[in-house]
């Protein structure tokens, strides 16, 4: 497996796919073979949906998808769509966020 720059795994070759997966059309299956940071398409397991990932160095996350944007098939999906982040980044922000304020309050 080859990295990135920044020391990151490229994800490029592997997928995240549930086990009955039975791609709806070839360019959604394409996508679900790209790199993070390409549109790739990953099934989230913990979320019982389908996701466009979003890169740490992005905000992290991913965006729920309940059709194809390619042929439109209805995904299988519990989301039929909008964005998810990572609860992990989102306290880190906040905690980053009260400090600062803490910070300037002080002075």
């Amino acid at each position: 497996m080859k990295n990135h720059l920044d020391g990151t795994p490229c994800l490029k070759g592997l997928q995240d796919i549930p086990e009955n997966y039975n791609p709806c059309c070839e360019d959604f299956d394409d996508r679900t073979y790209v790199c993070i940071h390409d549109i790739r398409y990953e099934w989230w397991p913990e979320r019982q949906g389908w996701f466009i990932p979003i890169h740490a160095s992005a905000g992290s996350g991913g965006i729920a998808m309940g059709y194809c944007p390619h042929c439109g098939h209805k995904l299988v999906s519990q989301y039929s769509g909008g964005r998810y982040i990572s609860l992990d980044k989102m306290k880190k922000d906040v905690k980053r966020a009260i400090e600062s304020k803490k910070e300037t309050d002080e002075r």
